[in-house]
């Protein structure tokens, strides 16, 4: 029997190795599976509002670890954070000192 008969081995006549069609097949996968990584990254991107909310908890904290005011914010709004964990800013919840999220 010769070698690459009828159970093993290579076909007759084929060269090995892969055709156009199977090497762009595995590409469309890959480029696929790529891109769908891709969107789920995004998604672990921390929003704004994590973000502000975290910068408001952080000055409130040392305002009251240093026991001085702490002020947050821009020339048009200023949120000051009391020793005392009070927040003065219509940002704030006054007693907390908790960032309202835009309420």
């Amino acid at each position: 029997m010769r070698a690459g008969g009828r159970y093993g081995g290579t076909a007759v006549g084929r060269p090995p190795g892969a055709t156009l069609l199977e090497l762009m097949v595995v590409l469309a996968i890959i480029g696929m599976i790529s891109g769908l990584s891709l969107v789920s990254l995004q998604s672990l991107r921390p929003t704004v509002a994590a973000v502000t909310r975290e910068r408001f908890r952080a000055a409130r904290d040392s305002a009251v670890r240093t026991g001085r005011t702490v002020e947050l914010g821009s020339d048009s709004t200023v949120t000051r954070f009391l020793p005392d964990g009070r927040g003065l800013g219509a940002e704030v919840d006054p007693v907390t000192g908790e960032w309202r999220d835009g309420r």
